[in-house]
């Protein structure tokens, strides 16, 4: 028995066999797990492609847009239709080159599943960095398992790549020892962030000030280093940039920023406050814009300006109420629970039967003073209720370590807390569309702060005690 657990132990302290663990459980599992998944869907009449796209959203559109720029070497939506300008080129153009591999759909989950492999060693190495081989074991684990993790692999959806190309950057910037090549490599990993998904764009800054405190106290390298990130930065996003400007008249990596404010957030907003239905609101906002175009030219640059005109119009007589709003819209960026937001999607692939579960917004309950609704909202899954009970405590338990790292002037407080500022920076770039989905990219974070947020607070908790002790 001594005998085996040294074998074990001389095991584990081998960062290349947790890695090579981590690779083989993420890749043997998650394969079953997707042709079982896919067997099923087909058994109820599904064809593999609505099973990667719901023939319909997101997914179906950057599916379609990998086809397209593989068949045609076009971006739009057709062969013959205009350039597109609402989706960035990042994840149609890792579907077109899979395509131009394999040419087979299968291929895109299959290299998702890979990066799925590859985020949880990145996330091992990070936990390890900053708290201990254990800890960054045990969080990759909860990675790997989330029921998020595992349906987004198996769709045509951004998450997968850009949770691995933010957790690169992360991985390669923030840590104590930096070089030029390191800076410069983060930089390219930034542009491709802000290339997967355009909230990417405002990550950037954070991690410039990252750069800026690194090197605080050296002058000389401080300019030249930032200068370099943004270089790094510039050389990957510029391109698509300049396609925008030269095409559209518009220096912008997306239209997606004005259409989602006005038609999601203000519509929201302006439901919430007055009680307005949606499709009212929706055409009164089209009223204001002055136009009688589908919403698919909405997407566009032409209507850019009105629709940030719109905005200011609705948003001016009502900023502080908006910025509230805003806030406690977070809620289930927080509060959310992956396994319901997994069994939705399931219902939409086709794997499983019946009707989805209806997804309850649980602010506007709470805003609203429906109680007995939220309560039974919460109540209906109470696996779901743990779930989100876990999340809750997980940010309270990082939170109140951040506070008292930086109480007490603790070494390593400062990328804990940018990576907690990085989590509360998606939650309000997230706002009133929140939910588990668009947690995806810092759950790694939330679950690694989280659980040594616990850990902290209980070894702060036997040490104050035992020093009670000791006085007493």
């Amino acid at each position: 028995m001594d005998l085996i657990r040294k074998k074990v132990g001389e095991y584990w302290q081998s960062d290349v066999s947790v890695y090579s663990t981590i690779v083989l459980v993420v890749l043997v599992g998650y394969t079953s797990l997707f042709f079982y998944s896919l067997s099923l869907a087909r058994s109820n009449g599904i064809t593999t492609t609505h099973f990667l796209t719901f023939s319909e959203g997101d997914a179906h559109e950057y599916y379609v847009l990998g086809h397209v720029l593989h068949d045609t070497d076009r971006f739009s939506l057709t062969a013959t239709s205009s350039p597109e300008y609402f989706r960035t080129p990042a994840y149609p153009f890792f579907i077109a080159v899979l395509l131009g591999i394999f040419g087979n759909d299968l291929a895109i989950p299959f290299a998702q599943i890979i990066l799925v492999a590859l985020s949880a060693l990145c996330i091992f190495a990070i936990g390890a960095r900053f708290f201990s081989r254990g800890l960054g074991v045990v969080v990759a684990a909860l990675y790997v398992i989330d029921p998020m993790t595992i349906t987004q692999s198996s769709r045509t959806t951004t998450e997968t790549l850009f949770v691995f190309v933010l957790l690169g950057a992360v991985f390669v910037l923030i840590r104590e020892e930096l070089t030029s090549r390191k800076i410069l490599l983060g930089g390219a990993l930034l542009g491709v962030l802000a290339l997967v998904r355009p909230i990417g764009l405002p990550v950037i800054p954070l991690f410039l000030l990252w750069i800026l405190f690194m090197y605080r106290k050296q002058r000389k390298m401080l300019l030249q280093q930032s200068l370099l990130l943004l270089f790094g930065v510039a050389i990957v996003m510029m391109p698509w940039a300049y396609r925008n400007y030269m095409y559209a008249h518009h220096f912008s990596l997306s239209s997606i920023t004005a259409y989602n404010m006005l038609f999601y957030n203000v519509l929201e907003f302006e439901h919430q406050r007055t009680g307005i239905s949606k499709d009212v609101l929706h055409a009164q906002m089209v009223q204001r814009i002055g136009s009688s175009e589908t919403d698919q030219e909405f997407r566009t640059f032409i209507y850019t300006d009105a629709e940030q005109k719109t905005v200011a119009e609705y948003l001016s007589p009502h900023l502080l109420q908006y910025a509230i709003f805003h806030l406690y819209t977070t809620v289930p960026f927080f509060f959310g629970s992956d396994v319901e937001d997994a069994q939705r999607s399931l219902h939409l692939q086709g794997v499983l039967r019946g009707d989805p579960i209806v997804d309850v917004n649980i602010s506007a309950l709470l805003r609203q003073g429906q109680f007995d609704a939220f309560i039974s909202a919460l109540s209906a899954n109470p696996f779901a209720l743990i779930e989100r009970i876990a999340w809750l405590v997980l940010f309270l338990s990082a939170f109140l370590m951040m506070v008292m790292m930086l109480y007490t002037h603790t070494r390593k407080s400062s990328p804990i807390l940018f990576l907690f500022l990085l989590t509360i920076l998606f939650a309000l770039l997230t706002g009133p569309v929140s939910s588990p989905r668009y947690r995806m990219p810092v759950a790694p974070f939330l679950i690694l702060l989280g659980v040594a947020g616990i850990l902290f607070l209980i070894n702060y908790w036997k040490n104050h005690q035992g020093q009670s002790i000791v006085k007493s």
